[in-house]
């Protein structure tokens, strides 16, 4: 078993989005937001018509929910993006028995293993969510191909039950 995992690396800022998914919410949710407000618009023609037993008050809540939505979708992953790039730059990652030190640009934190309440494994990272909050990204590139499911094993052992296997 090992004492100690060390890994370094430079994460570039616009990478980070990707890993975490966010663009992929913007867009996803677009589409419900674009569903309610033609919605809300057809209720309040339909009720200035009288052809709605809504009326125009069915189509101005429609239009508001509507509203609110798109605020959600396109600030919410904005705000988190903006989260996100604290985590850019140069790196470094120690995991140990003990928990999980992460030494970056802007932050500088450890973790003990019960914090962490996930380990999910993504198509280019291994993300890290913390509790009460934080995360911590591991691009599979910083990793020694030939020592990665030996990096795999090690940190499954010390996380237990909190890995996820790829998602995405």
């Amino acid at each position: 078993m090992a004492a100690r995992i060390t890994v370094e690396f430079d994460l570039p800022a616009d990478e980070i989005p990707v890993i975490l998914g966010l663009r992929n919410a913007r867009v996803r949710g677009g589409v419900y937001v674009a569903f309610i407000l033609g919605l809300g618009i057809l209720l309040i023609t339909l009720g200035a018509a009288g052809r709605s037993p809504a009326g125009t008050g069915g189509g101005l809540f429609f239009l508001a929910i509507g509203l609110f939505a798109a605020w959600a979708v396109f600030k919410g992953p904005a705000s988190g993006e903006n989260h996100a790039l604290r985590l850019a730059g140069p790196t470094k990652v120690e995991f140990s028995a003990d928990g999980v030190h992460y030494a970056g640009r802007l932050i500088t934190e450890r973790f003990e293993w019960k914090q962490v309440m996930f380990l999910n494994e993504k198509q280019a990272a291994w993300v890290l969510s913390m509790r009460p909050s934080g995360t911590c990204i591991v691009p599979k590139a910083a990793i020694d191909p030939q020592q990665r499911d030996a990096f795999v094993r090690q940190v499954m052992e010390w996380a237990g039950k909190r890995h996820r296997p790829c998602s995405r």
